[in-house]
């Protein structure tokens, strides 16, 4: 399923109402013009039929309940990936307020993965000697000298 696909016809949608806020939506008809468009890049009749009723559909609704899209920002969007990009954008104070947060949570999980692996290493591997340690350490650049005990 083409999520980008899917956020340009929910994009390119006739607006019929909308309302921001903690209970925003943005409400489009929920008829047979619409249901194709959806039906044609891989949204089921079943799933269009969860966020509307038999006149309108929230599209607000059906993107981030079902998870097409990542955010919100005058249209529906994805979040591109987390890459050297993204990290030189917020380096360099070009990206935006999202890209930092979005990196700094993938910084918190890799460290917890880390740390995961750290403590197998140490703790739950039998037989692991402080030479495999070392010679592990030396293959991952990325450790510093205070995560070597």
């Amino acid at each position: 399923m083409n999520k980008q696909a899917i956020l340009d016809v929910l994009n390119g949608l006739e607006v019929i109402d909308q309302g921001g806020g903690d209970d925003g939506y943005i409400l489009v008809a929920n008829d047979e013009i619409n249901r194709s468009k959806l039906n044609a890049v891989g949204v089921s009749s079943e799933t269009v039929g969860k966020y509307g009723d038999n006149e309108t559909l929230c599209i607000l609704s059906l993107a981030f309940g079902e998870k097409y899209a990542d955010y919100y920002d005058n249209a529906l969007m994805l979040y591109g990936p987390i890459d050297n990009d993204l990290r030189e954008r917020v380096e360099n104070g070009q990206g935006t307020p999202i890209d930092a947060d979005r990196l700094m949570q993938a910084l918190d999980i890799a460290e917890m993965q880390l740390d995961f692996v750290k403590e197998a290493l140490r703790e739950r591997i039998p037989g692991t000697s402080d030479d495999l340690a070392a010679w592990l350490y030396s293959t991952l650049p990325f450790l510093d000298d205070e995560d070597q005990r």
